[in-house]
């Protein structure tokens, strides 16, 4: 019975083909090589604030930073690059010939910061979490199975990273995503499934890839806190096109949707290959949160509201749930309650033409579209319904 009421879930997720629409999108990555991007804001005495999408270039130029409409602001030449992630005013780029770009988020745009590190050999996957002391914790892969872990000390000009213990996984990741309240660190291997790695270094599986929940492949990972303690965990299914959301206490994983990211005007296109995102609380121009998403046909970034995603994840409405992080940039994480231990706990977590190709905004969220679904899943709909655990 119960691996029928999995193939449901499934079955269902990949039959109604749900589209959130993106609400603008960037231009082509010129080397049709995009990698991991990361959203960043950080409040200012302009009411908005600063906000900017980082783009990567894993094969030519280096760093692209794009203003919400899509437009470009920046280019930051730093040799390949493969992946981003950020933590208030904290940008940490991981360069593919070795070491870890800092940057600070101002009113100028990203300003470079050398920290004082030892290079990491070819880091792929980045993630961040911030601590109550103001520092932050890292993690990288690099490129192999090893996991290279730093704490980060703010100072007056620069950063201090200092190497912590390494952590050997069974595969190289395809993505990293810390919940800065636990110290866990979400890891998705692509041929195994969604794992978390404990703050005492123990790994643990909470979806395997054999449940085909996650998609032939699993691609990137980010969480959002919720007011339980867990977390929605969204994870990339490159070979399916969808986003995918589990809700996960502990080490139980419940499905709550299965989604493809669309056209503004409900057309055909669709955003194709996704293997990487990134979320970020909330912030002016989206107050409940929004999902940046690797379209690995395009080779550029669409930006989703998850007001938009609401419809089909309703826990985001809850305001306790971590989206809205009062201006610590991170990967949706609530706020409270980050940890004060700056021990081996996991905590961390990805171009342009000039103008951008931004599409403009709706005015009001579209919610999905679904797509017909055969009348024949109606029972195995109703059957879900019943079984779905209540919503707050």
């Amino acid at each position: 019975m119960k691996n029928l009421l999995s193939s449901l879930l499934v079955l269902s997720s990949v039959s109604l083909a749900q589209v959130v629409p993106w609400r603008t999108e960037t231009a082509r990555v010129p080397s049709n090589q995009a990698g991991d991007p990361a959203l960043a804001f950080v409040p200012t005495d302009v009411d908005a604030g600063v906000s900017l999408l980082v783009g990567t270039d894993t094969a030519q130029i280096g760093v692209y930073a794009f203003e919400l409409d899509g437009a470009l602001r920046q280019t930051l030449p730093l040799g390949l690059v493969n992946g981003a992630d950020t933590r208030g005013d904290l940008v940490v780029v991981t360069g593919a010939n070795g070491g870890l770009f800092s940057f600070q988020l101002t009113d100028a745009g990203l300003v470079r910061v050398d920290p004082q590190l030892a290079n990491v050999p070819t880091p792929n996957r980045v993630a961040l979490s911030a601590l109550d002391d103001g520092g932050f914790e890292l993690w990288t892969d690099t490129s192999s199975t090893r996991l290279a872990h730093f704490t980060i000390e703010r100072r007056t000009s620069d950063f201090l990273y200092t190497r912590g213990p390494d952590v050997l996984l069974p595969e190289t990741p395809s993505g990293l995503a810390a919940d800065d309240r636990t110290g866990r660190l979400f890891v998705t291997l692509p041929t195994k499934g969604l794992y978390v790695l404990e703050p005492d270094a123990t790994l643990e599986q909470v979806v395997s890839i054999e449940t085909g929940r996650l998609g032939p492949v699993v691609g990137g990972v980010d969480v959002v806190g919720l007011s339980d303690g867990g977390v929605l965990a969204f994870t990339t299914s490159p070979s399916t096109d969808k986003v995918i959301v589990h809700a996960v206490a502990g080490l139980q994983a419940t499905l709550v949707a299965s989604f493809e990211v669309g056209a503004p005007d409900g057309g055909a296109v669709r955003a194709r290959s996704p293997k990487h995102l990134d979320l970020t609380g909330g912030f002016p121009d989206f107050p409940l949160g929004a999902l940046v998403l690797h379209d690995g046909v395009s080779a550029n970034y669409k930006l989703v509201s998850l007001l938009d995603v609401a419809p089909l994840v309703p826990e985001l409405l809850d305001q306790d749930a971590g989206v809205s992080d009062g201006g610590v940039t991170d990967a949706g994480v609530a706020d409270a309650g980050t940890r004060t231990d700056a021990g081996t706990g996991g905590g961390t977590g990805g171009t342009g033409r000039p103008g951008g190709t931004g599409s403009t905004p709706p005015d009001e969220p579209s919610g999905c579209g679904c797509t017909d679904a055969p009348f024949a899943l109606l029972p195995a709909l109703l059957l879900l319904w019943s079984i779905r655990r209540p919503r707050s």
